[in-house]
C-alpha cells in the first residue's frame, strides 16, 4: 500500500504469509521502507526492510536497509547509499523493457565496479 501502485492490504500480506508458510519476506516499495517497518511485527515471519528506488538510469533494490533512500540520484550514488547502510544492492527485472529497468551500459558499469551483490 506504500508503494501508490499496490492493492494488497496488510491483513491480505498476512495472511498471505500465514497460508504459504513463508519465514522470510522482503518487502521492498517504491520510495519507501515504513511499510516494512510497520508490517514487521505483524507478518509472523522475518521482514526484510527494502526499497525500490529510482536512479537516473533505472531502478534499484536496497534490501536490509535501515532508511530511505533519496530518488533520482545516479545509480552509483544510489547503489554507494544503499552499500553505507550494510545493505545489499538488488537489480529488479533486468534487461526487461516494460519496466524501468537499469540502462544496460549502467547495469554493466555497475557490475564490472562490484556495485551490484
Amino acid at each position: 500500500m506504500w508503494s501508490g501502485d499496490c492493492t494488497t492490504t496488510v491483513d491480505e500480506l498476512e495472511r498471505a504469509v500465514r497460508e504459504s508458510g513463508i519465514d522470510v519476506l522482503c518487502v521492498t516499495d517504491h520510495h519507501a521502507v515504513a511499510g516494512a517497518e510497520e508490517v514487521a511485527d505483524r507478518l509472523g515471519c522475518r521482514v526484510v526492510v527494502g526499497e525500490e528506488g529510482r536512479s537516473h538510469a533505472g531502478e534499484l533494490i536496497g534490501l536490509f536497509l535501515t532508511e530511505r533512500i533519496p530518488q533520482g540520484l545516479p545509480a552509483d550514488e544510489t547503489a554507494r547509499r544503499i552499500r553505507d547502510q550494510g545493505a545489499v544492492v538488488y537489480v529488479p527485472h533486468p534487461f526487461d523493457p516494460m519496466r524501468h529497468c537499469l540502462d544496460e551500459t549502467v547495469l554493466l558499469d555497475l557490475v564490472d565496479r562490484g556495485l551490484v551483490d
